[in-house]
């Protein structure tokens, strides 16, 4: 009786860990929201200012060994325009996302491999929420640049954006703090650590 007891005890221990090891593995499958905006400037050439505040969502698969994530960005982009008579300012807000999937590096249950479908990558810019400061060149209506604005933009942000997000393949040292509000990871080439604060309101 007494070896069944401590048989009985023991898979009960064995499982409250196993049950705690899942938990602390997919503390960080909710919605998080970057605490610094990334400076996308140097890749769109003609910007007075480029940044993005970045988001990822993880979920979990019922195997609990990975799931579906998207990151997204919020994008504000500032361009000052000069002509021969004029001077103008356009405020560009603009947004992208990308799907895929993650999973445990097996190596290293800190590290997560994400395969992102970056060709079906998203980046759109609304002409109408383009906004202009300052005085057109004659002649130039606001429909008109916002559009071009907009559309010289979207294939900006597409060149910059893709790079940015490839390096998402690997998240090193994965970290939840113990109230599950801030959430940090590294990314490779070149080495950056970067912080995220939940989201989710269940959390």
């Amino acid at each position: 009786m007494s070896k069944t007891i401590k048989s009985a005890a023991a898979i009960l221990a064995c499982a409250s860990m196993a049950i705690s090891g899942c938990s602390d593995k997919a503390r960080f499958t909710d919605s998080w929201t970057s605490i610094s905006p990334v400076n996308l400037s140097a890749s769109v050439s003609d910007a007075t200012r480029a940044t993005a505040g970045i988001s990822i969502d993880f979920l979990e698969n019922e195997n609990k060994d990975g799931g579906p994530v998207t990151i997204a960005a919020d994008i504000d982009v500032i361009k000052t325009v000069n002509t021969d008579s004029t001077a103008y300012e356009l405020a560009i807000p603009a947004s992208a996302s990308v799907n895929g999937t993650w999973t445990y590096d097996i190596d290293d249950s800190d590290d997560l491999l994400l395969n992102l479908d970056l060709p079906s990558m998203k980046v759109t810019v609304a002409p109408d929420a383009i906004t202009i400061t300052g005085n057109l060149p004659s002649g130039a209506d606001d429909k008109s640049v916002k559009a071009e604005a907009a559309s010289v933009c979207e294939r900006q942000l597409t060149h910059a954006l893709f790079p940015y997000f490839s390096r998402f393949a690997v998240i090193d040292d994965i970290k939840v703090d113990d109230k599950g509000t801030k959430m940090s990871f590294e990314l490779k080439a070149p080495k950056e650590k970067l912080t995220f604060i939940n989201t989710d309101e269940k959390h």
